[in-house]
């Protein structure tokens, strides 16, 4: 009886293991709210009166590029404004990212499934009238879906 016990013991503790190994990482997957290899658009709260103004970027396992269009500054128009990838996402909840190369600054976090929202400043010279600054919110959403994860093993 002992050897029967100790014989069903094992593929119990297998699949146990399997199913563990997986719930974690399907639940690490379910917790993310980016979905990567996705297109986000959406709108900012600075454009030029009359106009609207745009907000698009893409996913990889990082943030491929971030584009913010048609922004009213102080001093000027910005009209495409392209923050290069690869900008990391913090595995940490809420997922996040930030971006500053001295002269603009980027943050945002994926706060719900599909959506993003955050903030930029922007500044840049203006000779001779000085320097243009502009300080916008923005959202984002996506359409796709994160792939199924892979069915277990055998």
């Amino acid at each position: 009886m002992k050897r029967n016990a100790a014989i069903l013991r094992r593929p119990l503790v297998a699949a146990l293991l399997v199913g563990a190994v997986a719930g974690a990482i399907f639940s690490a997957t379910a917790d993310a709210h980016h979905v990567r290899g996705a297109f986000y658009n959406g709108t900012h709260s600075g454009p030029p009166p009359g106009q609207s103004g745009t907000v698009e970027f893409l996913l990889g396992s990082n943030i491929q590029f971030f584009r913010l269009n048609n922004i009213a500054g102080s001093i000027c128009t910005f009209t495409n404004v392209e923050f290069n990838g690869p900008i990391r996402i913090s595995s940490g909840e809420p997922h996040s990212f930030s971006l500053s190369n001295g002269e603009a600054t980027l943050s945002g976090t994926f706060h719900a499934l599909q959506a993003a929202q955050g903030t930029a400043h922007l500044s840049a010279p203006f000779p001779p009238f000085g320097t243009c600054t502009a300080d916008v919110t923005w959202t984002a959403t996506t359409t796709e879906l994160e792939p199924p994860p892979p069915p277990p093993p055998p």
